[in-house]
């Protein structure tokens, strides 16, 4: 869902969807877990993809310490 600043509009990433799913009690920890795992090795398989075949590092998506406070509250 786009919101707006004073200088432009920015979208949602699809993370960013799950994780307000996941606060407003949409899911539960195993499904948001499930669907988070299914989201990052999207974005890993799409990264590698565009680094092209000579790409040694891969990236992992860690939260943010916000990240981390939101679901521990959830909980």
């Amino acid at each position: 869902m786009p919101w707006s600043t004073d200088d432009s509009t920015v979208s949602e990433t699809p993370i960013d969807r799950l994780k307000h799913q996941y606060v407003d009690g949409e899911l539960t920890d195993a499904e948001f877990e499930r669907r988070l795992e299914r989201l990052v090795d999207a974005d890993r398989e799409r990264e590698r993809a565009e680094a092209g075949p000579d790409h040694g590092q891969q990236s992992r998506y860690r939260p943010t310490d916000h990240e981390r406070e939101s679901i521990d509250r959830k909980r």
